[in-house]
């Protein structure tokens, strides 16, 4: 469940409350894997009050749902 208080948590900022976190295009992909997963795998993921760079952290983020993606595919074939 969503905490009260916008800054508590980064992940619950993305999701939950629509506010900017890490900039939009790492935002976008938050969003796109919270679409193929659970709520508490993806919080389970990452460090979210620790991710820089923030370049690698993008790196993983689409590395992650690439991954997700091709497995979802690769069920359903």
């Amino acid at each position: 469940m969503p905490s009260a208080k916008p800054g508590v948590h980064p992940l619950e900022d993305v999701l939950f409350k629509g506010l900017p976190v890490y900039g939009p295009e790492i935002d976008t992909l938050i969003k796109q894997l919270a679409r193929h997963i659970s709520y508490r795998r993806l919080e389970g993921m990452f460090d979210w009050h620790s991710v820089t760079p923030l370049d690698e952290f993008k790196y993983e983020l689409e590395t992650q749902l690439a991954w997700v993606r091709e497995g979802a595919l690769t069920r359903y074939q």
